[in-house]
């Protein structure tokens, strides 16, 4: 396993060594294809929002990783915004 930087050397993700991608690709993939994404909904019915299709929760899933990864790109890239703009502390 390495740690290695995906956003401008302030943002790291973990890459297995028996993986093709690290774990931030890896979830950026998978919440960008659709039959992933509608095979898990189906399997997770119980446990999503009441009254919206599984159709409208996978657009929405896929609008939302989308928006996810334009952020944080969009952070990396803008000195007067911080990934402390994205990530709360606990």
């Amino acid at each position: 396993m390495k740690i290695i930087n995906i956003f401008a050397q302030r943002l790291f993700a973990f890459h297995y060594d028996d993986e093709v991608y690290n774990e931030y690709d890896r979830l950026m993939n998978l919440w960008d294809d659709i039959v992933y994404l509608y095979r898990f909904t189906s399997v997770n019915i119980n446990d999503l929002p009441k009254g919206k299709s599984i159709q409208e929760i996978v657009e929405q899933l896929i609008e939302d990783a989308c928006e996810i990864d334009e952020t944080l790109l969009e952070i990396t890239e803008n000195e007067e915004k911080t990934l402390s703009y994205f990530f709360k502390r606990f």
